[in-house]
């Protein structure tokens, strides 16, 4: 399984799936799905998702594992 983008910054950031859930007020099943490449945040989770890493994760970042 390829390691996206989204987990190599939670392992970086030390973010726990269900802290990442907290910090964007949403569920830990939602984050899981991500991870996991059965749905996509919404356009306004990503927004806050990519504020939040700095620009890291970025909806090409969820593109380029094929994740769409």
């Amino acid at each position: 399984m390829k390691r996206t983008t989204l987990q190599a910054w939670m392992n970086d950031a030390e973010l726990e799936p269900h802290e990442l859930a907290q910090l964007l007020n949403v569920s830990r099943q939602a984050v899981h799905q991500w991870l996991s490449g059965q749905t996509l945040p919404s356009t306004e989770t990503l927004a806050k998702l990519e504020a939040l890493s700095e620009g890291v994760v970025t909806a090409r970042s969820f593109v380029e594992v094929g994740h769409v």
